[in-house]
């Protein structure tokens, strides 16, 4: 068989190619505002990804809500000293819970204040007068005068917590240092503090081990207390370890 030829027809007229060509550009006109037209019934896109903030709770956005309770017990870390605030405030605040700190300057679970302030096993029955939802023992470095004790003491601590908060989420944080090398004092005062705290089936924050405030510019003139900044570290530091909580 032979190649077979595919004919063409006869070329359009200039007239009729003319009248092609402007057509085409009618038609891409009209699509054109069409489009146009239809973007600016729908509005323009919006972006969500940069302002989406997690819910980590109970918020202050949600008035309707029930509101959580925070207990904090602690020394001088979490009272503030030389402070405008301090983290347990900042960290109700975010998290838009009530807050009832019974934190005290020199205290710390084996040791009263300077001025007799309460050790922290006698703060229990202020922390859950109110029946808060989460506890948070912080601290402490005050314990390092006497660290070999802070084990026992803190063990009967927590039994007693539990006891008189039955429901509560109790988590405990190790002793908070500056921004020095820790003495080997308040090493084993932590140490005692974990033991006690696993021994009660209770969760263990090391803060020695994650250095909240490294940084000497975090810390006050007297090198011991945080500035208000660091106490703002604090408050960041500890919202990341402590567990969101959702009130019935």
């Amino acid at each position: 068989m032979g190649n077979r030829l595919h004919r063409r027809g006869p070329k359009p007229s200039p007239s009729r190619q003319n009248q092609i060509f402007w057509g085409f550009v009618a038609a891409a006109l009209i699509a054109a505002v069409g489009m146009y037209w239809a973007a600016g019934e729908r509005g323009p896109s919006t972006s969500y990804a940069g302002t989406y903030t997690p819910n980590t709770g109970v918020g202050p956005n949600d008035p309707e809500a029930p509101t959580a309770r925070l207990a904090v017990i602690g020394g001088s870390y979490s009272a503030g000293v030389g402070n405008t605030v301090a983290w347990p405030q900042l960290l109700a605040e975010k998290r838009g819970w009530q807050l009832d700190n019974v934190a005290t300057e020199g205290t710390g679970y084996t040791v009263s204040g300077p001025d007799g302030e309460a050790a922290f096993p006698t703060k229990v029955d202020a922390a859950t007068a109110n029946s808060p939802d989460i506890i948070i023992v912080a601290g402490s470095r005050n314990d390092q005068t006497i660290p070999g004790d802070v084990e026992p003491i803190a063990s009967a601590m927590f039994s007693d917590l539990k006891a008189k908060a039955p429901n509560a989420t109790i988590v405990v944080i190790g002793p908070m240092w500056d921004s020095s090398e820790p003495s080997y004092a308040v090493e084993v005062a932590n140490e005692g503090t974990r033991l006690a705290a696993e021994a009660a089936g209770l969760p263990f924050v090391d803060a020695l081990e994650l250095s909240w405030l490294d940084s000497p510019e975090l810390i006050q003139d007297d090198s011991v207390h945080p500035t208000d900044d660091g106490q703002h570290v604090l408050a960041e530091r500890i919202d990341a370890v402590v567990p969101a909580l959702t009130v019935p």
